[in-house]
């Protein structure tokens, strides 16, 4: 669920970038639709599992639907979008935030047990949240490249510079997650050093994953989108979107290992 909410929350906030003037109205009502399907289901999820009887499950739950409450607004403005770009951008960024807090909320925030957890490390939620808003971040601008690369396919009036603008949104998502997940792990390392071994012993233990997490999902999708940004310089919008096609899958892999890093371990990842 908080996967799936962080997703649709992503995609909204990166469309929140775009022009609508420069980009097929069917396509926003595409980021809408799937925006739509994938918060509507994560609250499904919840509330058929009792997930949101408690309070932070029943505001998670709530900001899942204001998601695809506003999912269901881009859908009836999209025809409309081109002369009504704030209205646009604003519903998408608002329903962006809604569900990346959903995301949290359902998410919840690992910190490192122990005497990690100490007053010295009171902010170790802060930190992992500040990961997974970048992780949303970047598998929504990755999933709204390859739709809009698909989209040239049947809009063929549409420029190349919503990808170009968008190619540039990737890289620097990349840049941020990647900063990002360095920053956390050397923190709470310093933070965790001499205070409890046995995390360090268990991430130890399964390196595997993070050797996973770091290269199939961090370095490989950054190579991809290098080349995307290439294909992009020369126009090739059907070669970027077969690139962003393979790339979009090892970034929701790796942050799905980033979340069970954290869940098993403690570490943000």
């Amino acid at each position: 669920m908080s996967f799936l909410c962080l997703l649709a929350g992503g995609m909204l906030a990166v469309l929140a970038t775009c022009r609508p003037a420069e980009i097929a109205w069917r396509f926003i009502r595409l980021i809408a639709i799937v925006a739509l399907a994938l918060a509507a289901g994560a609250v499904a999820w919840g509330v058929d599992h009792d997930l949101a009887s408690d309070r932070s499950g029943m505001a998670a739950a709530v900001a899942g639907a204001l998601c695809g409450l506003g999912g269901v607004v881009l859908i009836g403005v999209a025809p409309i979008a081109p002369g009504r770009p704030r209205l646009v951008r604003s519903v998408a960024a608002l329903a962006g935030l809604a569900g990346m807090a959903a995301g949290l909320a359902w998410g919840g925030s690992s910190a490192l047990g122990g005497e990690a957890a100490s007053s010295a490390w009171s902010w170790a939620a802060v930190l992992v949240s500040a990961g997974r808003l970048l992780g949303a971040g970047w598998m929504g601008a990755v999933t709204v490249c390859w739709l809009l690369g698909h989209a040239y396919l049947t809009a063929t009036r549409m420029t190349i510079d919503p990808l170009r603008r968008l190619s540039g949104v990737l890289g620097g998502a990349v840049i941020a997650r990647a900063a990002s997940v360095a920053v956390l792990a050397a923190a709470t390392w310093a933070a965790t050093r001499g205070a409890d071994a046995s995390s360090w012993a268990v991430l130890s233990s399964n390196w595997v994953f993070v050797a996973f997490r770091v290269g199939v999902g961090l370095i490989l999708p950054g190579v991809f989108v290098y080349m995307v940004s290439d294909c992009v310089k020369r126009r090739s919008t059907q070669s970027a979107t077969g690139l962003l096609y393979f790339a979009s899958p090892f970034i929701y892999a790796g942050e799905l290992a980033a979340a069970w890093i954290t869940a098993e371990t403690g570490w943000p990842m």
